[in-house]
Parts: structure tokens; sequence; C-alpha cells
């Protein structure tokens, strides 16, 4: 029987496991599961003995009947009694126990008295079984008049609430449940439209145009069983058709007329074409001054942006995404100007070619993303800013007084280590979590760089270092003297033609102590002379090193993750081992834990 049980796929998890354990009015599963259990087994019973041994059926008849018998009464008891028409207890009991009395009379007098051959009697009884199965489920049993769906008696901002958190195509499919719930879905919050979760992402040549006529017909019907109500988010992500034009501008509309709070428009086409400029402008004179200050958070992909005449800026916006946007740095200098509540920023691929000064505060601002927009000087003024992320060219940034900021994450291209922290000299004051990036560039000529930038806050430092040969210790050491209380140093080196070693080279001593650095790792060790040299000095100069690890693997050229995992030293290739041993013996700390990695 505990095989039919499983076949059936009844409900034997323990009553913890289930939210829905007790409803006011309907039954407990435990006491479901149970009568299941009883039930099951005195029809099995009784099948047994009455078809298998007095008529002599099959074994393998037996158990196909017995199948599809307890299939279609375990549906009809789980889905049509207990869950959806929320019987009392007692009256559950009581029509249960008259229910099989029937059945187990009909089963009676079919096969004994009228000699039913067993193909027919199988026949009746499932059509016996879905005929009262579907009575019951098109005829709703109410009490004093009153609905039983409880979910519809809720005021609709509740069930606003409740959708809101559900994703958009678990709200639809509850369009199935019954006629009442068939248009319930059209309260939800937020729509989200993709193409690619629509058709898949295998659409080329002459279906493309199917399939985007498709895509604005299945907006239209949406937005059109929406209009008039209340759609905080609102999301179109499809790649960019001429098709779209007049229909992304409706959308638009109804997003205005709609007091959304989120509105996304994603355009990026696929392959080559996404690196054409943007052809749809966005339609910013859509919105008008109510509208736009429900504004909340914009994200802007593969548009163009141009500011309408006496913009007022977003008073409310807390969120801007621009990616591959197409804007002029003064209309982007005059948006910013006037989002005052701003609290993240990203700005990425947007050709702007010259400076981004935005004059006026942003007081909320926290998080600044700004990468590969081909600027030539950055500033904002922010003094809340806690997180700021740079990729591209090395240009002066100016955040003026930024205390409160964390962590910043900093990539120049082809630039020397000097040039690069004079360029943040005012930015990375009080920082506390640097990630610095660098392909490297030599200085014409090599000296020892004055910083007098001094790096107070800052503990944990990460450098991602790309050379065309060896190590720039003249620029790279003093840039670490600088920063007095580091006690967590990543250095990850790449070479483009590799590091080599020279016998016989002399090995500089630069006198800039180390007092709270605790943990070294570095990758990419080949230990060239470069390398040796900025391990002896690590080791000699940091007299409270806890762990230092060295690591052969050049992570940053094979774009592994920067993670290092512990191997076993032996596997270390035996001339760097020998080199890297014979340079600190001696002189690390005797608490230091070496680990040579291969």
């Amino acid at each position: 029987m505990d095989n039919i049980l499983n076949l059936i796929g009844v409900r034997t998890e323990p009553q913890h496991f289930r939210p829905e354990y007790i409803y006011q009015g309907r039954i407990g599963d435990y006491q479901f599961e149970l009568w299941s259990i009883l039930i099951y087994r005195a029809i099995s019973e009784y099948i047994r003995r009455k078809l298998i041994y007095d008529k002599g059926l099959a074994i393998h008849q037996f158990r196909m009947w017995k199948i599809l018998f307890c299939r279609t009464l375990s549906d009809y008891m789980s889905n049509k009694l207990i869950y959806e028409k929320t019987m009392a207890n007692t009256l559950f009991h009581q029509q249960i126990i008259l229910m099989f009395k029937y059945i187990s009379d009909y089963i009676h007098r079919l096969i004994y008295a009228k000699g039913i051959a067993y193909n027919q009697f199988q026949m009746r009884i499932i059509l016996l079984w879905r005929a009262i199965s579907g009575y019951t489920c098109h005829k709703p049993i109410k009490k004093n008049g009153t609905s039983t769906d409880q979910f519809l008696n809720l005021p609709q901002d509740v069930q606003c609430i409740i959708f809101s958190k559900l994703p958009l195509k678990e709200i639809v499919r509850t369009s199935v449940l019954s006629r009442k719930w068939r248009c319930l879905w059209t309260v939800c919050p937020k729509l989200s439209f993709d193409s690619t979760t629509m058709f898949g992402k295998n659409i080329a040549g002459k279906q493309t145009e199917k399939y985007t006529r498709q895509f604005i017909r299945n907006v239209n019907a949406v937005l059109q069983r929406c209009h008039g109500r209340v759609v905080e988010d609102l999301e179109i992500k499809s790649e960019f058709d001429k098709l779209l034009v007049g229909h992304l501008d409706n959308w638009v509309r109804f997003a205005a007329s709609s007091y959304t709070k989120f509105l996304a428009v994603d355009l990026t086409p696929r392959g080559l074409e996404a690196l054409d400029d943007p052809q749809y402008m966005f339609p910013l004179q859509l919105f008008d001054s109510r509208s736009i200050h429900r504004l909340q958070h914009v994200q802007l992909r593969f548009v163009c942006v141009k500011l309408p005449q006496q913009f007022s800026g977003f008073p409310k916006l807390r969120k801007l995404d621009l990616h591959k946007v197409k804007v002029t740095a003064k209309d982007l200098q005059d948006m910013l100007s006037n989002c005052f509540a701003l609290e993240q920023l990203s700005i990425v691929h947007c050709n702007l070619d010259g400076e981004l000064k935005v004059h006026c505060p942003l007081p909320c601002l926290q998080y600044l993303n700004v990468m590969f927009c081909g600027l030539t000087k950055l500033e904002f003024h922010a003094v809340k800013l806690t997180t700021f992320v740079y990729e591209g060219s090395a240009v002066t940034v100016n955040l003026h007084e930024v205390p409160e900021l964390k962590i910043a994450n900093i990539f120049f291209a082809g630039t020397t280590i000097g040039d690069a922290i004079h360029a943040l000299a005012s930015v990375l004051i009080n920082v506390q979590n640097l990630t610095l990036k660098i392909y490297v560039r030599l200085p014409e000529v090599p000296c020892l760089m004055e910083n007098k930038c001094k790096f107070s806050h800052l503990k944990h430092l990460q450098l991602l270092l790309s050379y065309t040969l060896d190590v720039d210790n003249l620029s790279l050491v003093p840039f670490l003297g600088s920063a007095l209380f580091i006690e967590k140093l990543e250095i990850h080196f790449s070479s483009l033609f590799g590091f080599f070693y020279a016998e016989g080279a002399s090995v500089r001593i630069f006198e800039y102590r180390h007092n709270y650095l605790k943990d070294v790792c570095i990758t990419g060790f080949k230990a060239s002379n470069g390398q040796i040299e900025f391990l002896e000095h690590i080791v000699e100069n940091s007299p409270v090193l806890e762990v230092l690890t060295v690591d052969q693997s050049d992570r940053l050229k094979k774009n592994e993750p920067l993670l290092v995992k512990e191997k076993l030293a032996k596997y270390m290739d035996a001339a760097v081992y020998r080199n890297v041993r014979r340079y600190i013996e001696g002189k690390a700390s005797p608490k230091c834990h070496l680990r040579l990695l291969f």
C-alpha cells in the first residue's frame, strides 16, 4: 500500500512544514492524511478479498484499477473537499462515510448482481468519480450565503501588497484558479516584459519581425487591462526595432499616467549592433510635474536622451542607471543638478567626450559608478558617498570632501602608479578598502616616487597590476609606505611578456615600515628580480606579519577568481621555491605562517 501512496502523490510530510496547516473552518492536514490512509486501506482490503479471491482477477489488473481509483479519490479529497470547499469537520466526516457506503454498495451490485466485466466496471467507476468531483467543483459550498473565497473579500490595496511579493509569471497563473480570479492579476503593481523570456534567445533573420510584432501585441494587451490602475514598476526589455518606436512612446505615456515609481527601458541589441549609437529618443516630455515627482528609480539602456525646455529634474529620484545612453555632458550635468534625493548613480559606456562637473551638491548620494565614458575630468559634491567605482583612462577625480567613503574600486588603463595616485589623491584619503587595477606604464625616467598623500584610514588594499616587463618598485613601495595603518595586502601580478630572474642582480633596500601589516597575499609570482626585491622588503619591514601567501598562478591573465586556495607547497616550481627561501630565510617573523603555492 505504501507503494500505491507514493505513486498517487499522497502528501504525508509533517504538519509543521505546511503553512496552511489549519484554516478557520477547514480540516487540518493531519486529519486529512489520517482519513486518507484509513480509507485507502479499507478499500484496498475490500477489493483484495472480493475481486481477487472471489472473482479471480489478475494481480496486474487489480493494481492498475486500485491506482486509478485511489488517484481520483485523492484529487477529489485534496483539491475539492478540503482546500476549496472549507467544510466543517463533522460535516466532512459524515459526507465521507455516507459517500463510501454508497460506493461500496454500488460496487457490490455491479460486480455480483449484474456481473459487469472488469473493463466496463473500471470505466464506470472512473466516470462516476469524475462526475462527483466535477459537480462538487462547479457548485461551491457557501455558508450563510457568503463566498468561501476569503482572498476576494480582502481590500484591493491588501491584494496589491500580496501580489507585489510574487513574480509576475506566478501572479498570471492564478487566473486559472476560478472565474473570479481571471482578471485579479491586473491589480499587480509590478509589470515586466522581456522578449528573451517570452521567445528565447535564438531569434534572428526573418523571425525577428514576427516576434517583435507578437511582443508588441502582448505588451499592449496587458497594459490595456491595467488601464486606469496604479502600476509602480514597469520594465520593458527587447532588442531595438523600428517597429517599436511608436509603441514605446505609448508605453512610456502609460507609465507617466500610472504614476510609476520604477521605469526601465532596455533596448540593447545583440551582436555587433550593440556597438552602434542608440536610435530611440526617450520622451522625457511626456512626464508632467506630477508624474515626474513619482519616479524613484530610472534605468535606461541603449536610448538617446535630450532634455526638454524648462526641465525641472527628478526631485524624488533615488536611483539612476544609464548604460550606453547617448547624451551630452551638459544635459547630463543639468539633469543631475536637479536630483537632490539621488542615492545611487551608475553611468556606463556613455560617450561624454569631456568633463563631467556637477556643481550642485548631491547630499544623499552614497554609490557612484562611472565606467568607460571618455571623460577628461570628473567632479562631484557628495558628502555621504560610501562607495566609488571608476573604470577608464586616468583622469583627475575631485569628489571634494567624502569623509564617509569606505570602498573604492579603481581601474586605470595605461598609466604609471604615480600618475594614478596623483589623480586620486583627494579621493582616497579616507577610504578603508581600496581595489586598484592598473595596466602599468613605466615612467620614462625611473625615480623614487614622492607621495605626500597619506592614506591614514586604509586597512585593506588590493592591487591588480599588469606590467609589460618587471615590477616598478620605485613607485610601488613608496605608495604602500603612505598607507600607515594597512593590515591586509593583496597583490596580483601579471606581465605581458612574463617575469624573469637574472642571477646576480642587486636587491635594493627601501626604508618604509609596515607596522600593522598582518596578512600578505601575492599571486603571479615568478621570482623575477623586481618581485624578489618587493618580497624581501615586505618580509623585513612587517614585524607583526602573521600570514604570507606566495602563489605562482597568474590569475589576472587566466581570468581566475582572486580568492587564493591553499595547495601543497611541494608542487611549487623548484627554482622559484629555492629563490623564495633564499631571500626570506631567517628574515620573516617567527610567528609568520608561510604558504608557497603553485
